[in-house]
């Protein structure tokens, strides 16, 4: 008569017709006597792994083997087959120590990139600070998953996420700047005639009306200066107009800011002449010329008529009249004098033998009478 042998620890006996006894599946172990299933061997520690040694299974948990390093050993939920695929090997954005079941991720404001790393037992060695430009808001994120940093942000190297404002990872854009990711560069400088009085803008504003942004990075825009208006900018202003300061005409002056019209403009004062972009006038009108308001040079070439003086021309001081320095009205020739030329300083002396009667005249008014000596700027006969 056979007397049954209990059923080895690493080892389970169904007592099914020649089964005899069966080794516990690789991924468990057993250290019990008597057991009648699969099922009842235990499952591998996490962080270490169970095989056969000398084609034995293991009956005790010292015996597992040490889970290698950049591998992760673990038995998946509901899996009782214990087979030897429970070690894999660790994936990108995982840290896997020696006897690892559960790897760590690559914190947040960090990744990982096959391209230039490879699994490390070390996050220092493995997870690279997220990039320029980027943000690393979770665990284990690879080089395709970071986030782009928002609009009106600069990141800077390790950013976590645009609310852990730090002004070391991640900032607000500064004041002065643009910062969109349409842009190559983080931030960039508000460029001329724009400016910028906010932090956090993806955009920098066109120079209001009466104002001038004539440098980058401009944050407050200056006055229009005087002798020069300044309309809103506009992006579609002539290419030879570098900025919205335009300067006030030749013939008119500004003496006063934030202008934004030509119309602002004054016209130059009787008497004298005004250069473009004039805050005042710029001296006074040649003698010999005559200036009646708007003059652009001291030596006007307009006709001067006296029918119509407003709207009469700038020009030389016309026949019969002479023009002091800075004159704007023609004084006419005294009697005895008389001037047939323009641009006249002074007038001519009558002649000798000849007679001027009369104010303004362009030519003597005629010869001596018979019986009388006429000795120069006579204005009888």
């Amino acid at each position: 008569m056979t007397v049954p042998t209990i059923c080895p620890p690493g080892y389970y006996c169904p007592g099914t017709a020649n089964s005899g006894y069966l080794p516990c599946p690789e991924g468990s172990y057993s250290g019990m006597e008597g057991l009648t299933s699969a099922s009842l061997c235990l499952a591998c520690p996490y962080g270490r792994f169970c095989t056969y040694i000398d084609n034995k299974p293991i009956t005790q948990k010292a015996d597992a083997q040490e889970c290698p390093e950049l591998h992760k050993c673990y038995v998946a939920a509901g899996d009782n087959t214990f087979n030897s695929l429970d070690i894999e090997g660790c994936a990108y954005g995982e840290i896997c120590a020696i006897n690892t079941a559960v790897p760590e991720l690559c914190p947040p404001g960090t990744y990982s990139d096959p391209s230039v790393a490879t699994p490390s037992s070390e996050a220092s060695d493995y997870c690279l600070p997220c990039p320029a430009n980027k943000y690393c808001p979770d665990w284990g994120l690879t080089l395709a998953e970071l986030e782009n940093c928002p609009d009106g942000y600069v990141c800077m190297g390790s950013a976590i996420h645009p609310s852990n404002l730090d002004d070391i990872t991640i900032k607000l854009c500064p004041a002065g700047y643009y910062c969109s990711q349409a842009n190559p560069s983080p931030e960039i400088l508000c460029p001329i005639n724009y400016y910028n009085p906010k932090e956090g803008q993806a955009q920098c504003l066109p120079c209001a009306a009466g104002h001038v942004c004539e440098s980058e990075g401009i944050i407050w825009p200056d006055p229009c200066p005087r002798g020069h208006y300044c309309p809103e900018f506009n992006p579609g202003f002539p290419d030879f107009m570098s900025t919205n300061k335009i300067p006030c005409p030749a013939g008119t002056y500004n003496s006063d800011t934030y202008l934004t019209d030509v119309d602002q403009c004054v016209n130059c004062p009787p008497g004298k002449f005004c250069n473009e972009g004039s805050s005042g006038f710029s001296g006074y009108c040649d003698a010999g010329y005559v200036c009646v308001g708007g003059s652009d040079t001291p030596t006007p070439s307009g006709t001067f008529t006296f029918d119509d003086y407003d709207n009469s021309n700038n020009g030389p001081c016309p026949i019969g009249h002479y023009c002091e320095y800075g004159s704007s009205f023609p004084i006419p020739c005294e009697p005895g004098y008389y001037m047939p030329d323009t641009g006249a300083s002074e007038c001519l002396e009558c002649d000798p033998y000849n007679y001027c009667a009369e104010s303004g005249l362009s030519a003597v008014t005629g010869r001596c009478s018979d019986g009388y000596y006429c000795i120069g700027a006579s204005i009888y006969e």
